[in-house]
């Protein structure tokens, strides 16, 4: 199924809820944080897997291809990493001790551009796995929904490559922790 609900991308132009590379440039995409876009795409995904109902010859669903995710700067996965940070830190106060850093808030945490321009390596490494936990957390989404819709209980599958681990230009788009991953297939 196509990356983007029709409704949706109907209803809301850009740049609102779209994906933001680290220059600052809206893409096509809807961003995985934009919840208005998670919640429509796996209404579609339910809607559709309905087609399948009777089909004897499809054998698995693929939630995924080969992209691993990628490192979001838009508003919408700004908001939900400072979310994350609270979660993770309880109070600002550990995360400030830990990164030895001086913020007055998880508000104030900005997205590392790069490992290299960030005044805390901590602060890149922590973006890196967030933006693949929102990934990995999309898929378990989907695989959750293929379960629920699929009265046949046919597996969800993915191809992903060897290239996420090995190849730079996917790594540095694909920030996932391969247990993750793997979680979700055992789930």
């Amino acid at each position: 199924y196509g990356y983007m609900t029709q409704k949706l991308a109907k209803d809301v132009p850009p740049p609102t809820g779209r994906y933001v590379n680290a220059n600052g440039r809206v893409g096509t995409q809807f961003s995985l944080s934009y919840e208005p876009y998670r919640k429509a795409y796996m209404a579609e995904l339910a809607e559709k897997l309905q087609n399948f109902k009777d089909d004897n010859d499809t054998t698995c669903f693929m939630i995924c291809g080969e992209g691993s995710g990628y490192l979001d700067y838009s508003d919408a996965a700004k908001e939900r990493y400072h979310q994350w940070l609270g979660r993770r830190f309880g109070q600002i106060g550990q995360l400030n001790e830990l990164w030895r850093t001086t913020y007055a808030s998880f508000d104030e945490v900005p997205l590392p551009q790069s490992p290299q321009d960030n005044e805390s390596k901590a602060n890149w490494f922590a973006f890196r796995e967030f933006s693949g936990l929102e990934y990995v957390s999309f898929l378990a989404e989907k695989a959750k929904v293929v379960r629920e819709q699929d009265s046949q209980h046919r597996h969800s599958a993915s191809q992903s490559s060897c290239l996420t681990i090995n190849s730079p230009s996917f790594t540095s788009r694909g920030p996932m922790d391969y247990e993750d991953l793997v979680n979700v297939a055992f789930a």
